[in-house]
């Protein structure tokens, strides 16, 4: 069976992110990944947001991709609720692709 060599890495991610660079070196993959959409809906009242709180870079590590250490470097969203009868004031945006428990740094 012959391999065939990509640097698509969209296999990791949903339909609603993208990989926008990636490093590689002897040990290691770095892949940058960005969400495609700047909205969200809240996690309680379920409202579409689009306004804005913050922007964060996670670093997560991944299952190592040709034997490298791999790690997603993500930007992350929060944003404001919108909804005045909603006791959620600020969320995260959903990475389904990662769980906050694999997060190795909050701020790089």
């Amino acid at each position: 069976m012959k391999y065939i060599p990509t640097q698509d890495y969209s296999f990791l991610l949903d339909e609603n992110h993208y990989v926008y660079d990636h490093v590689e070196d002897e040990d290691s993959l770095h892949i940058y990944i960005k969400s495609k959409e700047h909205g969200c809906k809240c996690p309680l009242c379920e409202k579409m947001n689009t306004k804005l709180h913050a922007t964060y870079r996670k670093k997560y590590q991944d299952t190592p991709i040709h034997c490298k250490q791999t790690f997603l470097h993500a930007n992350v969203y929060k944003y404001d609720c919108e909804n005045r009868d909603c006791e959620c004031k600020v969320f995260m945006e959903d990475l389904p692709f990662a769980k906050a428990s694999f997060s190795l740094s909050d701020l790089l």
